[in-house]
């Protein structure tokens, strides 16, 4: 199994927008966030191979960013789950991965500080976060066989500017 993981692209202000008394779940990308995303998204093409499935947060800025990663892998099926959202343990992000077809590539698409922590789970079998992912970021971690704690195989990590520069 191929577990690629990507932080969600640049959202409003966060702290701007609770100031305005507004539900962080909802804040969306910033049109300049989209238009990276889209860009970095192309980057990741050719960097990964055919993804077949792609889980995101019910976090709207997440969401928007799995849609915009669909548009670029069309075939893939889009779905959400509630484990990956802010707070969530590596154990349980674990358990959204454990729940799919063994074999699939699956994109995970969430946030930090849960995916340094869910990659330092997959790679060193600890959940110490290893790597820190920038809005936008994405690595490939590849695994022999089912997913376990400690035994994923880091293939790749791209900072966004890196995937946009590979998606031009």
């Amino acid at each position: 199994m191929k577990l690629i993981l990507i932080r969600h692209g640049a959202a409003q202000d966060a702290q701007e927008w609770q100031a305005r008394g507004k539900n962080d779940e909802l804040r969306p990308l910033t049109n300049a966030g989209r238009k990276k995303m889209r860009q970095a998204f192309r980057g990741v093409a050719k960097l990964a191979p055919n993804i077949e499935l792609i889980i995101s947060s019910p976090l709207l800025r997440a969401r928007q960013t799995a849609e915009i990663l669909h548009n670029e892998f069309p075939k893939a099926h889009l779905d959400e789950s509630r484990l990956l959202s802010p707070g969530t343990s590596p154990l349980q992000m674990l358990e959204v991965v454990l729940a799919q077809q063994p074999g699939n590539v699956i994109a995970l698409v969430g946030h930090e500080p849960n995916l340094g922590l869910f990659l330092g789970l997959l790679i060193s079998g600890g959940c110490d976060a290893l790597l820190r992912f920038k809005k936008g970021a994405a690595c490939l971690v590849e695994f022999t066989g089912l997913p376990e704690k400690g035994r994923g195989r880091l293939c790749w990590f791209a900072a966004p500017a890196t995937l946009r520069s590979l998606g031009e």
